[in-house]
């Protein structure tokens, strides 16, 4: 059960005095299960490793099949190569057909988020962003 937090609940230099054991327990648990153990802590290592590496391969092919202008906002330069359909929804790391040329501030507001979606988001903020060229087909 999760605990709801508020200013000093559960704490034992609360100045209102309502320290709770129970809670603070409850806690301390809920931080515990969120660690990764050292295991998960070195595949997660690793996996990043080989993400970088092919990213570093791949993002220069990518700029020379796509261009340097980013493939969401068309107004900056692009810096990174951004996946179409992102790793954690089952995104390929080194397929070409997955990866775009996109600009850093794009690239990282966008994070999972399907990429209409995340346009739609731009035109909103910005009405003068280009709608994209057809990048699917």
């Amino acid at each position: 059960m999760p605990v709801k937090r508020g200013p000093g609940a559960g704490l034992r230099n609360d100045p209102v005095g309502s320290y709770d054991p129970a809670i603070a327990a409850e806690m301390a648990r809920q931080r515990a299960a969120k660690r990764r153990t050292p295991e998960q802590a070195a595949e997660l290592r690793a996996k990043r490793l080989q993400w970088s590496r092919i990213a570093g391969r791949m993002k220069p092919r990518v700029f020379e099949m796509y261009g340097t202008l980013c493939w969401l906002c068309q107004r900056a330069e692009a810096t990174t190569a951004d996946h179409v359909t992102p790793l954690s929804k089952g995104g390929s790391v080194d397929d070409l057909v997955n990866l775009r040329p996109c600009c850093a501030s794009c690239n990282y507001a966008r994070g999972d988020r399907d990429p209409e979606e995340f346009r739609a988001t731009l035109r909103a903020k910005f009405p003068k962003v280009k709608p994209s060229r057809n990048w699917f087909g």
